[in-house]
């Protein structure tokens, strides 16, 4: 068995992972009180450092506190910015070749039931889940901004904007999303979000080499998800989810993490 490749270098935007092992981001429930790293935390990522993972992917890192999936989730603000340094500087002391991602997420209609749940679109979301606004959805894109100059300042190496799993970035991308506003209805309102936060996510960004990127569901299995052609389709049909795969690499994204599924309805 060839098994060579997996411990050759790789190239990802204008870095290189020492090897081709990448551990995935998992939420694991443990952030501080604070929304921070916490002791548990920081061990289980400098674990992964000792196991010379090539790229690790620190886990949903929610960009609002009220935002994320699980009450002790992670979630970024420049109050617990220290906490990141820490995890980062802990990280890279033990395996410096390393690169080391922050995943950028809002819960969306997955938000735990310890928060006020909402939703782009009203079809399938929770019961009792409040329709955003236009104005929150700005809000929420420049949240989504903002966190990703806070991991670019705790020294990560780079972002994954969480587009998968039926989360915030999921939700606003499906042929169900039927909103008549500036963000949905058409491909074009539809990919709006991503498209004029990775601009100004490009444009702020201090270092060059931050590496930009995304973990993306093709098909979420669900009747007008991701991977399908209309609202009320199941039919896998992944023509729409090529284009934004494109569309992506227009923006400059440096790798697209490719995933499938709705854990929480079609695992």
């Amino acid at each position: 068995m060839a098994y060579d490749v997996l411990f050759s270098p790789v190239r990802i935007g204008a870095r290189q992972a020492p090897n081709h092992l990448v551990s995935q981001p998992m939420e694991a429930n443990d952030a501080d009180e604070d929304g921070g790293v916490s002791s548990r935390a920081l061990e289980r990522y400098t674990n992964l450092a000792r196991g010379k993972w090539g790229i690790v992917v620190v886990e949903a890192i929610s960009v609002m506190p009220q935002t994320r999936a699980c009450k002790d989730g992670l979630f970024i603000q420049r109050e617990n910015l220290d906490s990141y340094k820490r995890l980062v500087e802990a990280y890279k002391k033990i395996f410096p070749e390393g690169l080391l991602l922050f995943q950028i997420t809002h819960s969306g209609r997955n938000i735990g039931p310890f928060s006020e749940k909402t939703c782009i679109y009203p079809e399938g979301a929770p019961e009792g889940s409040r329709l955003l606004s236009t104005d929150e959805i700005e809000d929420i894109r420049r949240a989504f901004v903002r966190g990703c100059r806070l991991a670019e300042e705790a020294g990560a190496d780079g972002i994954d904007l969480k587009l998968c799993h039926g989360y915030f970035g999921t939700e606003m991308l499906r042929p169900a999303n039927r909103r008549d506003d500036r963000w949905g209805g058409s491909f074009e309102n539809r990919t709006r979000f991503v498209r004029e936060a990775m601009a100004e996510i490009t444009a702020l960004r201090k270092r060059k080499d931050f590496i930009l990127g995304s973990r993306i569901s093709m098909f979420d299995g669900i009747r007008g998800g991701c991977g399908t052609s209309a609202p009320g389709e199941l039919i896998e049909d992944l023509s729409e989810m090529e284009k934004i795969m494109l569309l992506l690499r227009e923006l400059g994204m440096d790798y697209l993490n490719i995933s499938a599924g709705t854990p929480v309805l079609a695992p």
